[in-house]
């Protein structure tokens, strides 16, 4: 460990906040005798009244993005560093954390939204996915960013910071890897909690289009239930796969605000459905969910312009930053083989035609080999766990995690009924995972979870966004 500048401007919040910085010195491929080092950022807040309760670890999802942007903050406010240490870092490749992964790959996917055919789209992403890899070439060993090298990342950390053992939170990625250390350091892991984990081996890439076709159904089912909704769509479903229809016939072309530097975006049913997945089920925002059904109604029959300029208005670049060059370096590492292949060809011959999925396909290029199939077997423990899952989730769905469960034998499984994959979660949905890593070999309090009201759907544009 070394002492380090931390990342971060320190503000208000941080205030009552003992901060100690530093960077984790790690080999990138452990198995390599020649193999440079590389620094992961880390940031510790020291307890203020320890009480010999055991620190907790954060492991962001992704695998990109930054843990230190995404739960610092929420930490502190949270006071979970009043009796024990919090621990936050960025895995290898993320965040603040070496090594910085093809700058020169942003914007992949914003400039592919204005090309006119599906050729165009494939051939600009493999062009840019050929360049990054020349890039990660000159610099890295590709083959070294998977999940077993970051457990051993995440286990080397506990022993720097001369933690005996320790809490786990995982969002996402962060639950596989979370799994993958409860595999290898049993005994360094008192409790661990699954916020919408993703599960290892292949199901969760193999069957994505079963669980992205799911989670619209969810949202059919659930307006059918609810009497305004009902009445005001009531062929919601039949309106979405006629919408997808008509605009793999006559893409859209939506012109956003010129003053924001924005320009022309191409609507065909992929991107009209693959927006939604990305935009609403994957933020998770409880207004986004809300309007789904009125956005789904207004390009069947309504003011398809304003359908539309809200749809990409949520995110009217479509960037895909560094992350996703992390994103496909481990998760082709991790899961990428024939056991998948099949699996997606299985999957996609059951669901319906807006949803399947040839992904993965590119990982010949991302990466040089893969895991052996001996490390995707079910991790069997006794170790206390907490699962949380949405019911909109089209990621990381309960029936995966229902399996995942099924080995743990001392696993706790919630779904709570208005959430999808991403942020934000309700105060019951907090409650519960602070009660559990408080006394994790009891049984949490999950009486709010019957309480929460279903997400509201809004049939009309006046409707504010706070009446749901």
């Amino acid at each position: 460990m070394e002492p380090a500048e931390c990342p971060f401007e320190r503000g208000d919040w941080a205030r009552d906040v003992k901060i100690d910085c530093r960077l984790l010195v790690v080999s990138e491929a452990r198995g390599n005798p020649k193999s440079r080092t590389i620094k992961l950022a880390v940031v510790i807040f020291r307890a203020k009244e320890p009480d010999g309760s055991p620190p907790v670890v954060f492991l962001h999802g992704g695998p990109g993005g930054s843990g230190i942007r995404q739960f610092t903050r929420v930490a502190a406010g949270a006071g979970l560093d009043r009796r024990r240490d919090v621990v936050i870092y960025d895995q290898r490749g993320a965040g603040f954390s070496e090594p910085t992964l093809c700058p020169e790959y942003q914007d992949v996917r914003g400039e592919s939204q204005r090309l006119n055919t599906r050729k165009d789209v494939e051939e600009s992403a493999k062009a840019a996915t050929r360049k990054c890899i020349t890039s990660l070439d000159a610099r890295i060993e590709r083959s070294a960013y998977n999940t077993g090298e970051s457990a051993a990342d995440l286990i080397d950390l506990r022993q720097a910071l001369e933690y005996s053992a320790w809490d786990i939170f995982s969002e996402s990625y962060g639950s596989r890897l979370a799994l993958e250390a409860m595999r290898r350091d049993p005994e360094g892991i008192r409790a661990v909690v699954f916020d919408k984990p993703s599960t290892r081996g292949p199901a969760r890439e193999a069957e994505v289009a079963l669980s992205n076709q799911r989670a619209f159904e969810r949202i059919f089912a659930d307006c059918r239930a609810q009497p305004d909704c009902h009445d005001a769509f009531p062929t919601l479903e039949n309106d979405f796969y006629d919408v997808y229809d008509k605009l793999n016939r006559s893409p859209l072309s939506v012109r956003l605000d010129q003053t924001l530097n924005e320009g022309l975006v191409i609507l065909d049913g992929k991107r009209f459905v693959d927006r939604i997945r990305n935009d609403v089920f994957s933020i998770g925002d409880p207004d986004r969910l809300a309007q789904l059904p009125l956005i789904i109604n207004e390009f069947r029959r309504g003011d398809r312009t304003r359908a539309a300029h809200t749809l990409v208005g949520y995110n009217p670049r479509a960037e895909i930053s560094g992350e996703s060059v992390l994103i496909s370096l481990v998760n082709c590492n991790d899961v990428y083989g024939e056991r998948l292949r099949a699996k997606r060809r299985e999957i996609n011959a059951k669901v319906r035609l807006p949803f399947r999925r040839d992904l993965m396909e590119e990982c010949k290029l991302w990466q040089k080999r893969f895991a052996d199939p001996s490390e995707w077997a079910p991790v069997q423990s006794d170790i206390p766990t907490l699962i949380v899952t949405g019911r909109y989730d089209d990621r990381a769905p309960t029936e995966l995690a229902k399996r995942t469960a099924s080995t743990l034998t001392r696993a706790y499984l919630y779904e709570f009924p208005n959430e999808a994959h991403g942020a934000p979660k309700s105060p019951c949905h907090g409650q519960v995972v602070f009660q559990f890593l408080a006394e994790p070999f009891r049984e949490p309090d999950t009486s709010c979870v019957n309480a929460i009201p279903p997400v509201r759907f809004i049939t009309r544009w006046q409707q504010s966004s706070g009446s749901h």
